[in-house]
């Protein structure tokens, strides 16, 4: 299931992300909702027209990239988390479980969500030329992120 949302919601839930983060010295637990708690993960695929999306996700989920050849033109790269994606490098939000490329040109590449936070995942895409032909100079920035916020946004205040 495929969970798309807007910049004004990324917005909110990094900035309750950043709220629920703990200061510098300062130790908190942060507990997940019993929403979160008894929802199985997911498996969210994003595909060639997922790029430059952003979706949910709870700790648990498989996220798998899968990138098309585009009928024989590109060949895609495995696809890969940027290195400052999370707020805490030392807990990335995706942890890598497996990559496949195929001579044709498609790519599929399989995360797990293991933390709070947020992750941009890039991929690249070339021109498949042939031999001694001459070949467009030219790659695609394929990006996606995945954003897993600590708790769902609040509601409306019981005021």
């Amino acid at each position: 299931m495929l969970r798309k949302i807007g910049t004004a919601q990324v917005l909110a839930v990094s900035f309750l992300i950043m709220l629920a983060m703990p200061s510098a010295g300062a130790s908190a637990a942060v507990r997940p909702l019993a929403s979160q708690a008894t929802t199985p993960a997911q498996k969210i695929v994003l595909t060639n027209s997922s790029g430059n999306t952003s979706v949910l996700a709870i700790k648990g989920d498989k996220v798998i990239v899968a990138l098309s050849n585009n009928g024989g033109t590109l060949r895609w790269s495995a696809a890969a988390v940027e290195p400052t994606s999370s707020a805490n490098p030392a807990a990335p939000a995706l942890v890598l479980k497996s990559e496949t490329t195929w001579p044709k040109g498609a790519s599929r590449t399989t995360f797990r969500v293991v933390n709070y936070g947020s992750a941009r995942i890039v991929a690249t895409g070339a021109p498949i030329c042939k031999v001694a032909q001459v070949c467009p100079a030219f790659v695609i920035l394929w990006t996606a992120t995945v954003v897993v916020p600590v708790v769902d946004p609040p509601g409306p205040s019981a005021s």
